[in-house]
């Protein structure tokens, strides 16, 4: 699953871009949402990136655009995206729930605000989950795990584990994994922005990652 921060432009579409603002990364200003996308596709995506404070700025230059959602969804039709939007006011959640309607047979999930699990999760497999939301199966596992009891607030979702709190929950990872998949779930560790090593590598036990380091992941399968 491909995790894409995006944003609503002016015009109505969604751009992939990982900011809330231009101003770090592009040679434009300003928030990202509310753009129209032929300005956001006009400005120069690796203009600001640097690796030495500045001294130099290898992707400046060199024609990286920001895309938008519609462009790699139709690239991956079979893809499975879970999306974060990141102005997640009701009008923005409409018009995405409305595009992803019409781009079958893509799979989307959802990182959202708390507020707006319910926009999202009005089928009957919910397709959103909050921070809120995964805190809650957490303390509930900690809490029964150990009885074998599976707290519904860890029901037909996606559970994201921090490294330093996976120790405490029963069975980690096999078991864990395992009770979780019997009950419409699958669970990730969440590592975000830290490299991936070989210690965090739980595929072969049921447990996928939230990841950033791609070729870090690609290093262990090797």
């Amino acid at each position: 699953m491909v995790h894409l921060n995006i944003h609503r432009t002016s015009d109505g579409r969604f751009a992939v871009f990982h900011d809330s603002t231009l101003d770090c990364a592009t040679d434009g200003k300003g928030a990202t949402a509310g753009k129209n996308m032929d300005y956001l596709r006009s400005l120069d995506a690796g203009y600001g990136y640097t690796a030495d404070g500045g001294k130099t700025f290898p992707w400046r230059g060199r024609g990286l655009r920001i895309p938008f959602l519609r462009q790699l969804v139709e690239r991956y039709p079979h893809a499975e995206f879970w999306l974060n939007l990141w102005a997640s006011d009701k009008e923005s959640v409409q018009a995405l729930l409305a595009f992803e309607q019409s781009m079958s047979p893509a799979h989307f999930f959802h990182f959202v605000a708390d507020k707006n699990l319910p926009l999202y999760n009005t089928g009957t497999v919910p397709t959103a989950l909050s921070i809120e939301s995964s805190k809650r199966c957490f303390k509930d596992y900690m809490l029964y795990g150990w009885s074998r009891f599976f707290p519904q607030s860890c029901t037909d979702t996606k559970i994201v584990v921090p490294p330093k709190y996976a120790k405490y929950l029963w069975g980690w990872p096999e078991q864990f994994a395992a009770r979780a998949q019997y009950h419409g779930s699958s669970a990730y560790l969440w590592l975000k922005h830290r490299p991936f090593e070989e210690k965090y590598d739980f595929r072969g036990k049921g447990v996928g990652a939230v990841t950033g380091d791609i070729a870090g992941m690609r290093r262990t399968r090797q």
